[in-house]
């Protein structure tokens, strides 16, 4: 999932990890659910808001930092401001997927990964087409439209069959509707 800000990537990925995860449990699987986010300047809020909000009725989730998570799986971690030259936002998910697959084998795992970095100074364009797709891993990646170091806005996304990517184009937050509204309420 990826679009600029205020398009719905964070709600539509929430709405996502839910469905899926009630077709896993109809189906008699254990599932173990993950939320976090990339960006370390967005992680206190954004993972109050997963808490708090977003999958506030929701049993047995571990809500985490992504760098927290790397750690709990030896995981070198390193943010998109602090990678080095064999690290990448792409190659950080990629190694949380393959560990996450190897370390729980006998169960699904529904890992939502937001605000991702699309690129970064050793990732200078958004091309996500080699990323993992493990059979006990179902992830679900919100990525984030600041690039700073990017060469290139279009996102390359995975190609695998299995994969369902969606660039969200029309913004919800602060729609011409929501901001009429708030300019009638401040005029008054």
């Amino acid at each position: 999932m990826h679009g600029s800000a205020g398009t719905g990537k964070t709600l539509i990925l929430c709405e996502a990890l839910k469905i899926k995860l009630s077709q896993l449990l109809s189906q008699g699987r254990r599932v173990r659910i993950l939320a976090t986010t990339f960006e370390d300047d967005q992680t206190t809020e954004l993972l109050k808001n997963f808490r708090t909000k977003y999958l506030v009725n929701m049993k047995d989730i571990e809500v985490m930092s992504l760098e927290e998570l790397c750690r709990d799986l030896s995981i070198e971690y390193s943010n998109s401001h602090h990678t080095t030259p064999t690290t990448t936002p792409r190659d950080i998910i990629n190694r949380v997927i393959t560990s996450l697959s190897d370390k729980y084998p006998d169960e699904v795992t529904l890992l939502l990964v937001d605000e991702v970095s699309p690129c970064s100074s050793e990732q200078r364009a958004p091309d996500w087409r080699d990323l993992e797709v493990r059979e006990n891993v179902i992830w679900l990646l919100g990525l984030s439209p600041r690039a700073p170091s990017g060469t290139s806005t279009e996102v390359l996304p995975p190609v695998n069959s299995s994969v369902l990517t969606r660039h969200l184009i029309h913004k919800h937050r602060n729609c011409r509707q929501i901001r009429n509204f708030i300019k009638t309420i401040n005029t008054k």
